[in-house]
């Protein structure tokens, strides 16, 4: 329990000191004072110390060894570590509390850990502006950044901005896969993914962020189990659930359904198969699609699907759906296209009905029309046009037949009305 006989509306922690403001606009910092980050000249503290001579808070940040406020007025007031000129560009040692920006001028600040990050609403100009200074090697500094943002976290050595069309963009270190999928340090502001987001927060090797539904989701190391999911660490990736769905009779389709909390995350698909449901399954190395349609070769035999989820060019361990299978006996003819018809529409002339290409082994009846009527004892592959067809159109209905296997019709398009 801090020992202070006071209410505090707010805190925040840094490296080894923290600063709190009560209720009624006062700071109190405690804890390590090597670099004047407590406010005042002295030694280290564990008992809280009020900051002198600030006006009234209604905010704090640290830095690792530098702090700063936001006054009731808008203006914004830092002291501790300058070493990188975090606070004050003019200087580079230790500092006294100092006015950093005037009245009325920050929508949003953050501290990482030896920069400091401003969001500016000066109006009509610099309204949204993002402004980060202090140390710069590893291009978390750049100044002003490019953009118009409205939220702003910087961490050790990372900055993430929401911009004014709720996306995440971040520039600094790469470490962790902080950038997404950028690998390399950049002040270039790197878009992180296409979530509405509402709340972003760094930290030292890790991201979170809460979307504009309130879900949470976080990117970065996962070494000690700080994130929420992977986001760039494969043995980190929460596990999805894989099941196949479909007919297990030969000609039919199987399609593989993965289920996971991974956002973001592309599914890789592989299918395997063996004789037996406990064989050595080998990998269908061109069947990498989520469905696979089994074929003449795949009767008695069973059926797995492999699947990796790849993310920020950081793929995950594979995961495996349970065993389907056997295959069974076709259930239905498989080929039926629909028959097309050959010939003049002159009455005399011959009209040929092509079935297409179905199923081996199908035979095929024939069944002709005359507008909807069926026209008596028209039931070969051909039909020669009478007198009574003059003005009509004709069509032809084929039906396939397979042994053990139900009946298809497939009915052709229709001709031009007949001439004579």
């Amino acid at each position: 329990m801090v020992a202070i006989d006071a209410n505090f509306s707010k805190v925040a922690v840094g490296y080894r000191h923290a600063c709190a403001v009560t209720d009624a606009g006062l700071v109190y910092c405690w804890g390590d004072n090597s670099r004047l980050q407590l406010g005042s000249t002295g030694a280290d503290s564990k008992i809280p110390k009020a900051v002198p001579g600030i006006g009234t808070a209604v905010s704090v940040a640290v830095g690792d060894y530098h702090s700063c406020v936001q006054l009731q007025d808008g203006a914004i007031t830092c002291w501790g570590d300058n070493s990188k000129k975090q606070i004050n560009a003019t200087s580079s040692s230790q500092l006294a509390p100092t006015s950093l920006v005037l009245a009325g001028a920050v929508r949003s600040y953050s501290l990482g850990s030896f920069n400091t990050c401003l969001l500016t609403n000066i109006a009509p100009v610099t309204t949204n502006t993002l402004n980060c200074f202090g140390d710069n090697s590893k291009k978390q500094s750049p100044g002003v950044v490019a953009g118009s943002y409205k939220e702003v976290s910087s961490g050790s050595n990372t900055v993430c901005a929401i911009n004014t069309q709720d996306e995440i963009y971040c520039f600094g270190s790469a470490d962790s896969s902080k950038l997404g999928g950028v690998s390399v340090d950049t002040s270039t502001p790197t878009k992180i993914t296409d979530f509405a987001a509402r709340l972003v927060s760094v930290g030292g090797s890790h991201v979170c962020r809460t979307n504009v539904i309130g879900k949470l989701g976080c990117w970065g190391s996962n070494l000690t189990g700080q994130l929420t999911s992977s986001f760039g660490y494969p043995k980190a990736f929460s596990k999805p659930t894989i099941y196949i769905s479909g007919s297990k009779a030969l000609g039919e389709t199987l399609t593989a359904n993965v289920f996971s909390s991974e956002l973001n995350a592309k599914n890789i698909f592989l299918w395997t198969r063996a004789n037996t449901a406990s064989g050595s399954f080998a990998n269908l190395t061109s069947q990498t699609k989520n469905t696979l349609t089994t074929s003449g070769t795949d009767l008695g035999r069973y059926f797995a699907a492999e699947v990796k989820q790849s993310k920020w060019g950081v793929t995950s361990p594979t995961y495996s759906s349970a065993v389907v299978g056997p295959i069974t006996a076709q259930i239905r003819i498989l080929l039926t296209p629909v028959p097309l018809l050959s010939g003049s529409n002159k009455v005399g002339s011959f009209l040929i009905a092509r079935p297409g290409r179905w199923d081996s082994g199908t035979t095929f009846t024939y069944k002709w029309y005359r507008g909807s009527a069926v026209i008596k004892g028209a039931t070969k592959s051909s039909y020669q046009l009478v007198t009574a067809d003059v003005g009509k159109q004709i069509s032809v209905a084929v039906t396939g037949a397979k042994s053990g296997l139900p009946r298809v019709t497939k009915k052709s398009s229709k001709t031009s009305k007949i001439i004579r």
